[in-house]
């Protein structure tokens, strides 16, 4: 997950000294809101799968490969970060992302180990949702799904608007970190390594989107993956394009330049997102 945030000796992107002016005083607030948004979105970005994933009681949606490579770029920010020497709470935030990462494979391993153990299909052997009917034509609820109750009767609009008041609630500590993260980064020297682990991050992020595509695309189904996980990672990629393009720096190509690992990283994972989001609309119609 990519850290929107200011400061230089970082993982992160270079960001110069901002032109004087009133016009590009309200550029630096709405970059810093932008990045604040795109931090918001990424802190609660597994959720709504960690749910889903748990609602189902099946880890045969997700790719592991996905995860996998997931996690190892995130664990290259950790890296990036600690060599960077960032403010505490970048460090903070870069090893909660590890930590996120961990919880949802974890997650995925226990209950295909718990499938197998119980004996039962899975992956393209079973559908993840098989029909199971009474004889009055309703489904039994099974335990799991009462422990999730709250989630499973919401319609998508009050999810929706759940998740956006979560994200509203994460930028404005979001904003808190950036301001503490520039602050404590403000006379730290710029270093090359911790920025190429900051690049390796982007590319392993544009990979991991693969094994997914794939899967999805072998088992025709998107059923156990959260549409809004993806969402939120589209979101959180295009406000961080968009908090970089926006900051009014004074030798402004040469800044574009500087930061074209994280625009094309980013823009290129929103690509592959978009794919994603597709294959629920398909796949969901059929």
């Amino acid at each position: 997950m990519f850290l929107p945030l200011n400061g230089s000796n970082t993982t992160l992107p270079v960001v110069p000294e901002p032109i004087i002016g009133g016009p590009s005083s309200f550029l630096e607030s709405l970059a810093s809101l932008l990045g604040a948004l795109s931090l918001g979105c990424w802190v609660v970005l597994l959720i709504p799968q960690l749910l889903e994933t748990y609602k189902y009681q099946s880890g045969e949606s997700i790719s592991e490969l996905f995860l996998i490579i997931w996690l190892i770029g995130d664990a290259f920010n950790v890296i990036g970060s600690i060599w960077g020497n960032v403010a505490s709470t970048v460090l903070v935030l870069s090893v909660y992302y590890c930590f996120s990462d961990s919880m949802l494979l974890l997650q995925v391993y226990y209950y295909r180990y718990k499938a197998r153990k119980n004996g039962t299909r899975t992956g393209e052997q079973q559908p993840l949702l098989e029909s199971r009917t009474t004889a009055s034509g309703h489904a039994p609820m099974a335990p799991y799904e009462e422990r999730v109750i709250f989630w499973d009767t919401w319609t998508e609009t009050q999810r929706g608007v759940f998740m956006i008041g979560i994200v509203c609630v994460s930028t404005f500590i979001g904003n808190w970190v950036i301001s503490k993260a520039s602050v404590d980064n403000s006379n730290n020297d710029v270093s090359i390594w911790p920025s190429m682990f900051g690049v390796i991050s982007s590319v392993l992020y544009f990979v991991a989107r693969f094994p997914q595509i794939i899967k999805n695309h072998r088992n025709k189904s998107t059923k156990g993956l959260s549409i809004f996980f993806f969402i939120l990672s589209m979101s959180g990629n295009i406000t961080y394009v968009l908090s970089i393009i926006a900051f009014p720096a004074a030798d402004y190509c040469n800044y574009l330049k500087e930061n074209s690992p994280w625009l094309i990283g980013a823009a290129s994972t929103v690509f592959l997102d978009v794919i994603i989001f597709f294959q629920f609309i398909k796949y969901r119609s059929e």
